[in-house]
């Protein structure tokens, strides 16, 4: 017997699983799993494709029999009153739709990805001015490994939050701001690399390529520094 959410799928309009998986963003292998096996659907993609197909969870998961054809629709009913050449055109006009949809996502999130690493790069900038006050003579700052620079960053940034709130914070306060946080690192991951030189590493970053100025200092691995290399 064929899983409700096949049946909802089909009723949908979507003849086949990959081009609905698209469409919620979920890989494709990993939904032909839920609808062959739909009481292991995890609890976050059950609820999604609940609100999605606007149906019970139980529905979703197994748990309780529905009539899909009941819940069709006027639309998916006149759908089903067109000649095949008119279904045609309509299921090519919606693939469109499909596409033209999944590109705007991406827009969305590209423009999100880029105001978040703008933020990532101003906040690291800060930190750094920060860290070049407590730096030797000669040096305008100063590296540890790639884990103790993000390590350090990452509490700047929590600092910076947690002051920001104050003392009168509230709890969706900082939950609205550990969201913040997490995509800021996200952001800082991104635009960072670290390269093995010489048996130390050098930790270098999209502000490191915006100054060739900036010194970078190897460590070993005893954390020992060594002598500074300035870019050219």
């Amino acid at each position: 017997m064929a899983s409700a959410l096949l049946e909802l799928r089909k009723a949908a309009g979507f003849k086949k699983s990959a081009e609905f998986a698209k469409v919620v963003e979920i890989p494709a292998s990993t939904y032909a799993r839920y609808e062959s096996n739909p009481d292991k659907i995890p609890m976050g993609a059950a609820w999604q494709l609940a609100d999605w197909f606007r149906v019970p969870i139980d529905v979703i998961v197994g748990r309780d029999e529905v009539d899909v054809r009941a819940l069709r629709g006027d639309v998916q009913e006149e759908y089903d009153s067109l000649s095949e050449e008119s279904k045609l055109a309509l299921d090519q006009f919606l693939a469109f739709l499909v596409q033209k949809d999944a590109a705007e996502r991406r827009r969305r999130q590209d423009d999100e990805d880029r105001r978040f690493e703008a933020l990532a790069w101003n906040y690291e900038r800060q930190y750094l001015q920060g860290l070049d006050e407590d730096a030797d003579f000669g040096d305008l700052m100063a590296f540890g490994t790639a884990e103790q620079q993000r390590a350090g960053f990452e509490g700047f940034v929590r600092e910076k939050a947690a002051k920001r709130r104050g003392k009168l914070s509230t709890k969706a306060q900082e939950i609205t701001d550990e969201k913040t946080i997490e995509k800021i690192m996200e952001a800082y991951d991104r635009i960072h690399e670290t390269y093995l030189v010489g048996g130390g590493a050098v930790f270098c970053s999209s502000m490191d390529m915006r100054n060739p100025h900036l010194v970078s200092v190897e460590y070993d691995s005893g954390g020992r520094r060594g002598g500074g290399a300035r870019r050219p």
